[in-house]
Order: structure tokens, then sequence, then C-alpha cells
């Protein structure tokens, strides 16, 4: 398997923790609290996002998915 698609995959895959995190401690925020934590849900979006437009490019350019068959 390539090497970076692993690398780029395993960022992906935290950068979905992340995510997934920050929604739920959105979902018990109050207040001033729940403004801060709909910041941290959009930085983890974009970042989310980010993660996986950069193993599709990866794969779309490397091709290495059909390596892995």
């Amino acid at each position: 398997m390539c090497q970076d698609r692993d690398v780029l995959t395993h960022r992906y895959d935290a950068e979905l923790q992340v995510y997934a995190d920050a929604v739920r401690s959105l979902e018990s925020a109050s207040g001033h609290g729940f403004d801060d934590a709909a910041k941290r849900v959009d930085r983890a979006l974009r970042a989310f996002e980010n993660a996986r437009d950069q193993v599709t490019e990866h794969i779309r350019w490397h091709h290495c998915d059909a390596l892995a068959r």
C-alpha cells in the first residue's frame, strides 16, 4: 500500500474524530460556551474537509487505489 496514502488516511480519521468530538461538545453547550463550541465545530469541519480533499486528490493523481486491488 502507498505510504503517503496511509499517512493521509490516518490524518483523515483523526480529523473526523476531532470533528465528531466537537459536535458532541456543541450538543451540551449553552450561552457563551455555545459560541465557542460552534467555532470549534466550524474549525474542525474545515480541517476534516481539507483532510478528505487531500486523500481524494492523492488517490486521483497517484492512482494508489488501483494498486491496492
